[in-house]
């Protein structure tokens, strides 16, 4: 038996229908601005489901479940090349000789010897350059250089919000990493009176690339941490990321079934405004179908899904209930 998730297939019907395009006509087979009247109906009706208006008496939009998710991120041991590296405005290279430098090198931020200062990796040239951000560092005696793995990609995954947690297990337990903006890391990276490499205690999520630039066609973001890791690890995030547009390939909307006619139903409220006569009957329809599938949503809302826990209560490790000794003196 078929399920009754809809699918991009199903909903160009429908909005085919509701146009007057024809439910049955192939959507490939009609012109161009048919094609970008559902095309974009279909993406507006799915960001009005995904991020809904605050439901009457609420002051916030629901969050859906189902679009948060739990990661690992690997973050990379540092490391330090032989003492042979020079650079020259802000192009680093080693000689041919020596081992390929790692393609993740450039998330990463490098420290030239032993006490220098910190430069965010911009790219890698080859396999034995890299690019910096200080493009008028000249370094013409051969040193060392140290990768700290600083940033993490996201693979072109978006998170929204700022319910974003990270978390690592360590000696003494669970550790959470405070949310941050990348200005507050940056001041951090680039002052004198703090350690920098250690074991991170804040993380940002920031653009990385921005669309038409390096080749993306859309922005990409990334997670910055501080201090630099200064051994291998892996973070555990729980974030909502932003989902997709709808494709061939990724066919079916977030959500499953069980929201499928309130997808519909939003997708068709977006329809209405193409119309000669403008009705507001599919968008009182929607926000009946919103107040289901939100009632439903909140059902299945438990701890492991309801977000960033503020008050770090399920972390292991807590100053405050560290062992210390007190003296008393009659």
């Amino acid at each position: 038996m078929p399920a009754l998730t809809i699918t991009l297939t199903s909903l160009r019907e429908e909005v085919q229908r509701f146009m007057g395009y024809g439910r049955a006509t192939s959507f490939g087979t009609m012109s161009a601005a048919f094609q970008g009247d559902v095309t974009s109906i279909i993406n507006r009706g799915l960001r009005q489901f995904y991020y809904p208006p605050p439901l009457p008496g609420e002051t916030s939009s629901h969050q859906w479940s189902f679009l948060i998710k739990s990661d690992d991120l690997a973050i990379p041991a540092p490391l330090t090349t032989n003492p042979l590296v020079t650079v020259s405005g802000g192009a680093a290279s080693i000689p041919n000789t020596e081992p390929h430098l790692p393609n993740d090198i450039r998330h990463s931020v490098v420290q030239f010897g032993s006490d220098g200062p910190f430069y965010d990796v911009i790219n890698r040239t080859g396999n034995h350059g890299f690019t910096i951000s200080d493009t008028t560092l000249v370094i013409s005696t051969p040193t060392t250089a140290t990768f700290y793995y600083a940033y993490i990609d996201l693979s072109g995954a978006e998170i929204v919000g700022t319910d974003s947690q990270i978390s690592y297990t360590y000696n003494y337990g669970k550790k959470a990493l405070k949310h941050v903006n990348s200005q507050y890391i940056k001041r951090l990276s680039e002052s004198t009176a703090v350690q920098h490499i250690g074991y991170p205690e804040y993380f940002a999520i920031e653009p990385h690339t921005w669309p038409e630039s390096n080749d993306q066609a859309t922005q990409d973001f990334r997670i910055a941490v501080y201090p630099f890791p200064q051994v291998a690890m892996s973070l555990h995030m729980h974030a909502k990321y932003a989902p997709q547009a709808l494709s061939n390939v990724n066919d079916q909307p977030l959500g499953a079934a069980s929201h499928s006619e309130t997808i519909v139903v939003s997708c068709l409220a977006i329809a209405e405004e193409f119309g000669d006569t403008p009705s507001s009957k599919y968008r009182e329809l929607f926000m009946q179908r919103l107040a289901a599938s939100v009632m439903s949503d909140r059902t299945g809302m438990y701890a492991g899904n309801l977000g960033y826990n503020k008050d770090e209560s399920d972390l292991v490790e807590r100053p405050w209930r560290r062992n210390t000794t007190v003296t008393y003196t009659p």
